[in-house]
């Protein structure tokens, strides 16, 4: 894995949980791609209940410029700078906006603060 690799996916990752950029379920499960205007493109996935992750960069003839798989421990938390814990936040964070978390939980809290709650 290159070095650029995880600096780029750090900026996805702020970007993201800053929802700067928008993220789209492509046909495979659990993978998500986000498209550049050059054309150029990355896709990330994770295996549900295998504790992989993984990323994929494309350029804008969609060769492959890097990718990796990434295996994870259960039993070690793995550091926040690593591939895996970016990636793995990152889908973290599409689901939390695809879910409206932060929406539903602000409703919720405003509606409490009503007198009235049914």
């Amino acid at each position: 894995m290159k070095e650029k690799s995880v600096e780029l996916l750090s900026v996805l990752r702020e970007k993201t949980q800053s929802k700067e950029i928008k993220w789209e379920k492509t046909s495979n499960p659990n993978e998500y791609k986000v498209q550049f205007s050059n054309g150029s493109a990355v896709t990330i996935s994770k295996q549900p209940n295998a504790h992989q992750v993984g990323f994929v960069i494309f350029n804008d003839k969609g060769g492959r410029v890097d990718s990796a798989t990434i295996l994870s421990s259960s039993s070690v938390a793995p550091p926040p700078t690593s591939a895996y814990t970016i990636i793995n936040d990152i889908i973290i964070s599409i689901t939390k906006i695809e879910n409206k978390e932060d929406e539903t939980f602000d409703y919720i809290f405003n509606e409490l603060k009503k007198k009235n709650v049914q």
